[in-house]
């Protein structure tokens, strides 16, 4: 598996954060329509990704639900043009918790992808991934997204536990 460093947060002022990847040198990667489908799995959490930028994807994942910065291990599997019958596939073997759809620009900048989102129904977030080589320790990647938090000036009462999936449902609240 994959994995990543990620620290998530809520951010209501995304015009601020623009400015603060034009500071640190992010380079802006494009703006993406994004709906995800989650579906019910015994543990972790397994959705599709339907990506205006493509390529939309299946992806199953496993990641702590703590504020902290934690680390995400992760499965991704493009399935091209299959994405909405997949999605009903799956929806009826396994049945669909939620959707969510958002609005994703992304900035790179080293090995963390910046996310600045607009979630339907939930406001504004920004979330750093810090993506892990195979060698590296995941200590590494919680060290550098904990410095763009602070560059961000995130707070630690902004920073989200769970996944956009949990917020929807309202068991993050």
């Amino acid at each position: 598996m994959a994995s990543n460093a990620e620290i998530k947060a809520r951010y209501p002022d995304l015009p601020h954060a623009l400015l603060v990847c034009e500071q640190v040198g992010a380079v802006f990667a494009g703006t993406d329509r994004q709906l995800d489908s989650y579906f019910r799995v015994p543990s972790g959490r397994l959705k599709i990704r339907e990506s205006s930028l493509g390529p939309n994807s299946l992806i199953l994942y496993e990641r702590e639900d703590k504020e902290s910065p934690k680390r995400s291990s992760y499965v991704l599997v493009d399935i091209g043009s299959t994405a909405a019958s997949l999605r009903e596939l799956l929806a009826q073997a396994l049945g669909m918790t939620v959707q969510v759809r958002k609005k994703r620009r992304i900035f790179l900048h080293g090995q963390t992808r910046i996310h600045l989102d607009e979630v339907e129904s939930l406001g504004s977030f920004v979330e750093f991934e810090y993506v892990l080589q195979d060698d590296e320790s995941p200590e590494a990647g919680i060290s550098e997204v904990e410095r763009l938090r602070r560059i961000f000036g995130i707070g630690e009462a902004a920073l989200v536990s769970v996944s956009y999936s949990d917020l929807a449902l309202g068991s993050g609240l």
